[in-house]
């Protein structure tokens, strides 16, 4: 029950966070750190993001999709932090649908749940292990850090990635095809 209610909660708060049309204008999560917090709170000052939290690619001006399924994320294409959204590298490529975060070379994933701390999400990730069509469907564990709906870093046993959702009209036709966003 108490998972559930939190996981609700976190929702909620992050689904109000993406409808605000500032985010500098936000007061920070009650898990930033309190010297941000304390700058947030003095009038006119907004505390800066972390130098680790990658930065969400659409504007205040464009419609933002709020979270959808079981992360607390916004369908759509999402790129490595920091790569263009308008030619990103195979590697760097993520697409939430709302049910699973499948690559290039994945469909059809659904993630699961296992459990989940704050931001942190312990997932079991199934997914086609093809790039369409049939395949073999592989399980893998994975640990996502949601920063908010349009950014999350990814962790493996290989290692850990951040991204960013990557604007619908940055994103060239055919990742938007792919994504299911046309």
């Amino acid at each position: 029950m108490f998972r559930t209610t939190t996981a609700l909660a976190m929702a909620t708060a992050l689904l109000a966070a993406a409808c605000t049309p500032e985010p500098s204008t936000r007061a920070p999560a009650a898990s930033s750190p309190p010297e941000a917090r304390a700058a947030a709170a003095a009038p006119g000052a907004s505390a800066p993001a972390p130098a680790t939290e990658p930065v969400a690619a659409t504007g205040p001006s464009q419609a933002r999709p709020g979270p959808a399924g079981p992360l607390p994320l916004a369908p759509g294409v999402y790129v490595l932090a920091g790569a263009d959204c308008r030619a990103p590298s195979n590697a760097g490529l993520r697409f939430y649908d709302g049910r699973g975060i499948s690559g290039t070379a994945t469909h059809d994933c659904v993630a699961t749940v296992l459990s989940t701390d704050a931001d942190t999400f312990r997932i079991e990730q199934s997914c086609i292990d093809a790039p369409r069509g049939d395949g073999p469907r592989t399980v893998e564990a994975q640990t996502i850090t949601v920063h908010d709906a349009h950014a999350f870093t990814l962790a493996t046993d290989g290692g850990s990635a951040g991204f960013r959702r990557c604007a619908d009209d940055e994103v060239p036709g055919y990742l938007r095809e792919r994504a299911g966003i046309d």
